[in-house]
């Protein structure tokens, strides 16, 4: 009971970091560019971002087995709100790019915590994680319409709105509980019953880890494309002449994306922990592909909606499902490292994609830039046929 209350206080956290975080969402790529920042400009901010997350992950990941993913939430929740009010007097590049960093910092603690308690209070990781993601997703039918309606208003004011949501955060963290026992009824001791082992050791059995090698190579191609939705879709929608979309019309795509998202991510996982997660995986990958390739030759608000919607479910039958299929072949002793190593690779497709697309889309357009997300992720769907049906 007391872990299933807990449960709920996670919950809660995820509901109001998700809302926080959907306010800003649809419009700190304009709100950016309204300072005089060029495509290529906000791409290496973006890449500031999946610095910080790239770096700090790993060391989370550490920390965490040490039983310290409570303390690690609740830092998240302090530090967030102050970097997200920052937004509003911090200007040049370099002093940007230095907040994104930190922001990655923050924002690594919050989701190496928040997974490696969730996967340690469920048996069931595609449920448990379908839940996860979906409760980011239904705080997002809340957060970018706020947003993109605060924006329309005042740039400055969505930061504020989200830094006080994420402050609320911090009092449902602090009613967290770390469980001290496995899903499966061990205790953490009962794992590791020779005290002699250490990191190091931890780390190498982790490398040996094929599930792990596998999934935290193949979530590189999803990130790298949810890196580029997130930092030039808004841009795209709103300065193309196909669409001319305001701030609030912006905030209602990302919205779109919450309302397709939330019943997929939860059918997805559900059914994943019944027939199996390496089909669903692959399938969402070749979606993923063939949204970016139609993306530049659609036109009109509904065409774009529907597009988005269709990226939604992709994401939905990779992300959860993919991090399930980890969690399930790491043993519960290591999987604070192994959700930090995955978290890394993640990072990784997050600091490359706006760099990597930010360039071809200052130089050579738009067009190229989402083409091109489309051929990695259809490398991607190769690469996931011939690794996931050896394990």
């Amino acid at each position: 009971m007391r872990l299933r209350r807990s449960l709920l206080y996670l919950m809660a956290v995820m509901f109001m970091r998700g809302i926080a975080g959907g306010i800003t969402q649809p419009i700190i790529s304009i709100y950016l560019r309204t300072q005089g920042l060029s495509i290529m400009e906000l791409g290496i901010l973006g890449a500031g971002m999946g610095a910080g997350l790239l770096i700090f992950e790993p060391i989370w990941g550490v920390l965490a087995d040490r039983g310290l993913n409570k303390k690690i939430l609740i830092m998240s929740c302090v530090f967030t709100p102050f970097i997200t009010f920052s937004y509003t007097a911090i200007r040049g590049i370099w002093a940007l790019f230095s907040l994104m960093f930190f922001s990655g910092f923050a924002m690594s603690a919050m989701g190496v915590s928040s997974r490696g308690l969730t996967a340690s209070y469920h048996h069931r990781r595609g449920k448990a994680f379908g839940r996860w993601y979906a409760t980011i997703g239904l705080a997002g039918l809340i957060g970018p319409s706020i947003g993109g309606y605060l924006a329309g208003i005042e740039y400055s004011l969505p930061f504020y709105a989200s830094a006080m949501v994420s402050f609320f955060a911090l009092f449902a963290a602090i009613w967290v509980v770390d469980p001290k026992i496995g899903v499966e009824g061990e205790t953490r001791a009962e794992q590791h019953p020779n005290p002699s082992v250490t990191t190091t050791s931890s780390l190498r059995a982790l490398i040996g880890s094929r599930a792990l090698i596998v999934t935290s190579f193949l979530i590189i191609f999803p990130c790298f494309n949810f890196s580029v939705v997130n930092t030039f879709l808004p841009v795209y929608v709103k300065e193309s002449p196909r669409f001319l979309f305001s701030e609030l019309e912006i905030g209602l795509m990302f919205t779109v994306v919450n309302v397709v998202g939330i019943p997929t991510q939860l059918l997805f996982g559900e059914l994943s922990d019944r027939v199996g997660r390496k089909a669903m995986i692959i399938l969402g990958m070749v979606f993923d592909s063939l949204t970016f390739w139609v993306l530049p030759f659609i036109a009109g608000g509904y065409q774009l909606y529907f597009t988005v919607a269709i990226i939604a479910v992709a994401r939905a039958a990779v992300n959860p499902i993919m991090l399930a299929l980890m969690v399930d072949n790491v043993p519960l002793s290591l999987q604070g490292k192994a959700i930090g190593i995955y978290g890394a690779l993640e990072d990784l497709g997050i600091l490359l994609g706006p760099m990597v697309a930010g360039y071809a889309y200052q130089y050579y357009g738009p067009t190229l830039s989402f083409h091109m997300c489309a051929v990695l992720m259809l490398f991607g769907v190769i690469w996931a046929y011939m690794l996931l049906r050896k394990m």
